[in-house]
């Protein structure tokens, strides 16, 4: 498990950098938390809004993972 994992990418021309909250690895498979201090109106939108975000860190953790093999 890792909390507040750092992350810095090349995306195009340029870099992004984040924290990602927790990551647990269990069983050959990768779960990404991101706690939220939302209230939880509706479950389905607060999804959708930060589903890009999400995607985001999986797409990091996976470029991470193939750069350091």
């Amino acid at each position: 498990m890792y909390s507040e994992k750092s992350f810095h990418i090349k995306i195009g021309d340029g870099y992004l950098k984040g924290i990602i909250d927790r990551i647990v690895i269990k069983d050959d498979k990768i779960e990404i938390l991101d706690f939220k201090t939302n209230r939880l109106w509706n479950r389905g939108q607060l999804v959708e809004y930060y589903k890009p975000q999400l995607q985001l860190y999986a797409y990091a953790l996976e470029k991470n993972h193939r750069e350091k093999k």
